[in-house]
């Protein structure tokens, strides 16, 4: 089976895409929120937690097929200081490490599309230097079916060694749990009178999930409004499985901090499938 190492974790929405793509399991994450540890322990029990990625020896990490990363975004955001390489957040010298020690067959990168002005240039000349071909891809949430834009930088970096080609030919796929569904029914929906206008967004993700949407308000004392965005509503956009998150102990603001600062798994599939077929 092939082995995921996943850096820069999260709720592991890009290792959920890899690990539907190809038969695979994750062998190793990497992440240092306390909270996101905490769901790293109750979700992927069997999966180390290397901890912070500038401390790692790599030499002592177990090799795998696949490397993903969905490095911080604050540096190359739109919104925010603009410091790019300058930010302390800055992790991609961290992540060419770990690729520079590890040399995966596929590297599969994440990050905010303003990435493409503040400092790509050199993630493309790393990967150059390790031996990688390089392609990639802007893909919004809303493209395959989500009720929300998100637009996203995908990167798939394929290695150039010809044993590393050789053995990607024999990688079988995964169950495809993020594939596209069919058109059909999902044979369940919300009340219409929910959604208003966006009636037919809610409709097409309910499909897409053969899921209906959750309430997406919940009443709230410190909410003006008296009501505040539910965290399972939240979880339903983001396209993942039932109580993946919004399952852990812990409060809902540290669920809804998680879920905005992940990745949607359709997407994530859709962009790998995109680029992989690219594969030369």
């Amino acid at each position: 089976m092939i082995k995921i190492g996943s850096l820069c974790t999260g709720y592991g929405g890009l290792d959920l895409a890899v690990s539907d793509f190809f038969l695979s399991e994750i062998s190793w994450v990497s992440d240092i929120d306390p909270y996101v540890c905490q769901w790293l322990k109750l979700r992927l029990p069997g999966a180390p937690n290397l901890g912070d990625i500038r401390e790692v020896d790599w030499s002592t990490v177990p090799k795998v097929e696949v490397l993903t990363a969905g490095y911080p975004c604050q540096p190359f955001s739109s919104v925010g200081k603009h410091k790019g390489v300058n930010d302390p957040r800055h992790l991609w010298p961290s992540v060419y490490q770990a690729v520079r020690a590890l040399r995966p067959p596929i590297i599969f990168l994440e990050n905010v599309p303003n990435h493409l002005r503040h400092g790509f240039g050199r993630v493309l000349g790393d990967l150059a230097a390790c031996g990688y071909d390089v392609r990639w891809l802007c893909l919004p949430a809303s493209g395959v079916g989500a009720p929300h834009r998100r637009l996203r930088l995908f990167v798939l970096a394929t290695s150039t060694d010809p044993a590393h080609i050789e053995r990607q030919r024999n990688w079988a796929p995964g169950p495809r749990r993020f594939a596209e569904p069919s058109n059909g029914d999902s044979g369940a929906a919300s009340p219409a009178e929910w959604w208003h206008e966006y009636l037919p967004t809610i409709r097409r993700w309910e499909r897409r999930l053969r899921r209906p949407a959750p309430e997406p308000w919940s009443p709230s004392k410190r909410a003006w409004s008296g009501w505040t965005l539910h965290d399972r509503f939240v979880e339903w956009m983001m396209g993942l499985p039932e109580e993946w998150v919004v399952g852990a102990p812990f409060k809902r603001k540290f669920k809804i901090r998680m879920l905005g600062e992940g990745v949607v798994p359709q997407q994530a599939y859709r962009a790998l499938e995109i680029l992989y077929k690219e594969n030369p």
